[in-house]
């Protein structure tokens, strides 16, 4: 007999999912050639001015929507596990268990800003809550994200006034593997526990979109709730602009840490103007001239890691003085997207899902599925 009929893939959250693996790209850019906040640079001239367009369009918006994403599909991965049968608790928390090893790796052998490691802690607080009803998760949600808001608040207000006392390292080259040893072991617990809390509540939104099931139903992208939604945040992230503006203009050198309450705050604002707007795009346009931007999506976690080998092997053998100026990692982030989009799009001609998805797949549920697509199709039609 054949397998029975399950819910189909939501393009719209591929689509968005790709536009945040290569905001995450922008975001990290600087730091991983070193010249980003964590190399403690203030920037003058043409620096400056790409400092600023990050700190109000790039800077702290990504993560919350992939944050968002995180939580989403967590949903929408236990639904499907139990509809085929699966003890669906059991292959998360597997699944949780492999991301972990993955994020532990790339954060001490390649990158010490990698976010995989606090998704899998996150990801097992995560599972209390998903028997939740909607109005449990919401609550908590803003709970959780006042909270955090209100530790980055106060720290801001404390370090402005105390820079001595300020928990925040600056390197002052690209980290060697010793030095991201030394701070995976120093700096990374203090730092996961602060994250915990954002990216919990961030998880817990994503968790209720799902079981209200807001990308599901596509009569839903227009609606006057959704234009709303759009037009009121956009309107909270040109205030939060203000004082990052006034930092800028009225100093000749722009330093992100002076207004780094007022970034993470529109980092909020901003993620739910760029996924309404999304959502009213493909409303009007449909999904299909997004196709390859669904690609990277469906990817996101083989293109995530290969932002970094990709940069390691650029500044260590080919481009090592990428750092020296902003436009020049900027430059090759984008030609790194444009990369990625054909690369994605023609990997996914001919395989099913992405070579490291795959992998995390095979780990989760304890056996490998054909990658090719023409193999794929012949075992789906094999007698069970």
């Amino acid at each position: 007999m054949q397998s029975p009929s399950l819910k189909p893939r939501i393009q719209t959250v591929d689509i968005i999912r790709g536009f945040a693996v290569f905001g995450i790209l922008l975001v990290n850019i600087p730091d991983m050639v070193g010249n980003g906040l964590h190399f403690g640079t203030r920037n003058t001239g043409l620096d400056a001015l790409l400092r600023l367009l990050y700190d109000l369009f790039v800077q702290t918006k990504f993560y919350t929507i992939f944050s968002f994403l995180f939580g989403l599909s967590f949903y929408l991965f236990m639904d499907r596990a139990e509809e085929k049968g699966k003890n669906a608790r059991s292959l998360f928390k597997r699944r949780l268990w492999i991301l972990l090893v993955i994020g532990l790796i790339h954060l001490i052998l390649l990158w010490f800003g990698d976010i995989l490691h606090v998704y899998a802690i996150a990801g097992f607080f995560l599972l209390l809550f998903y028997k939740r009803m909607p109005r449990t998760l919401f609550i908590w949600g803003m709970v959780l994200s006042s909270f955090c808001a209100l530790i980055v608040g106060m720290t801001y207000i404390l370090t402005m006034y105390r820079p001595e006392l300020s928990l925040s390292l600056n390197f002052t080259s690209v980290p060697n593997l010793s030095e991201r040893w030394d701070y995976a072991i120093t700096h990374v617990p203090t730092n996961l526990i602060a994250l915990l809390f954002e990216v919990l509540g961030l998880f817990l939104f994503g968790l209720y979109a799902g079981k209200k099931q807001w990308f599901e139903k596509k009569e839903r992208f227009n609606s006057q709730r959704v234009k709303r939604a759009q037009w009121i945040s956009l309107v909270i992230s040109l205030l939060l602009f203000v004082p990052i503006l006034y930092a800028y203009f009225t100093h000749d050198v722009y330093d992100s840490n002076q207004v780094i309450f007022y970034i993470f705050l529109s980092g909020k604002s901003l993620a739910v103007f760029y996924i309404t707007t999304w959502l009213r795009v493909i409303a009007r346009f449909g999904e299909r001239p997004f196709r390859s931007l669904a690609a990277v999506g469906r990817m996101a976690l083989t293109n995530y890691l290969s932002h970094t080998i990709l940069l390691f092997v650029l500044l260590r053998w080919i481009w090592p003085d990428i750092g020296a100026a902003y436009w020049m990692g900027t430059v090759t982030a984008i030609a790194i997207m444009a990369l990625q989009l054909i690369a994605s799009s023609l990997w996914l001609r001919s395989y099913t899902m992405g070579p490291v998805e795959w992998l995390w797949r095979a780990g989760t549920y304890g056996h490998f599925v054909p990658l090719k697509r023409d193999q794929a199709s012949s075992s789906s039609h094999l007698p069970m």
